[in-house]
């Protein structure tokens, strides 16, 4: 045998294996525990996505379900190939998982997330949720809570440019983006953003968002009754209630 009939086989042979793993033998709650999903949402996570999907190239030796199954194994668990490779025998290096996390996490944002991703803005999606809020936490007029939370990633360059790596050092002293993101009574995400580096504050992310913007828009059209929850490191506003620092339980503030 040719060297060259010699690597076909051994593509084909890998090909076999990767196609042969099926993650939904897996037993349920190790399912739950690698991909952070069920299988019912797994399933219909890849069912949506497969339909913006072209069809395959030659570049596509993984088939689509495992791209999906190795991005969703990165986002729970941060590896590449330790954790991909060994829970369900898929074999991808390192180049090829870069290729298809992003593939997948393009198709994600471009497709899905305008689709489940909504802050509310009609009278009835603001009415749903400020009942939510007052049924599961007996707090009215909230529209939703906001928080920031710091992800990890490998720094860009120290001279680059537009993105130099300090501008990526948090607070506690490592690389990040710093990602806003507000949610519901129901702890289901309504809007993200994920534009600025770890340095840049909670404040000031929230002051130049489009969110931000919004609840001010209708708070001077004439809605006084809609605002969000934040922690003390936002500042209070007619629509962002945060907490009265300094004060103990059951006692009024004597400035107030």
């Amino acid at each position: 045998m040719t060297n060259k009939h010699c690597s076909r086989s051994l593509r084909l042979h890998f090909r076999n294996i990767r196609d042969a793993s099926n993650p939904f033998e897996i037993a349920e709650d190790k399912f739950k525990k690698l991909f952070r999903l069920n299988k019912v949402a797994a399933t219909d996570l890849i069912t949506q996505l497969q339909g913006y999907v072209d069809e395959p190239t030659r570049r596509d030796t993984v088939p689509f379900h495992l791209q999906v199954f190795s991005s969703l194994l990165f986002y729970a668990h941060g590896g590449y190939q330790t954790t991909v490779g060994h829970d369900f025998n898929i074999g991808i290096s390192q180049a090829v998982m870069s290729r298809l996390i992003n593939k997948i996490s393009r198709l994600i944002a471009l497709h899905l997330s305008p689709r489940y991703i909504r802050f509310p803005t009609t009278s009835e999606e603001v009415r749903r949720v400020k009942d939510g809020f007052l049924e599961n936490h007996q707090f009215p007029n909230v529209v939703g809570v906001i928080d920031c939370t710091h992800i990890a990633i490998v720094p860009p360059k120290t001279d680059d440019p537009i993105n130099p790596s300090v501008a990526y050092i948090n607070r506690k002293g490592f690389h990040s983006v710093n990602v806003q993101a507000i949610f519901d009574s129901h702890l289901m995400i309504t809007n993200v953003n994920a534009k600025y580096p770890g340095a840049v504050h909670d404040a000031a992310i929230w002051d130049s968002s489009n969110i931000q913007r919004h609840l001010k828009q209708k708070y001077e059209d004439g809605r006084r009754n809609c605002y969000l929850l934040g922690d003390s490191g936002y500042p209070l506003q007619p629509w962002l209630m945060t907490p009265i620092l300094e004060t103990r339980a059951n006692k009024p503030r004597s400035s107030l």
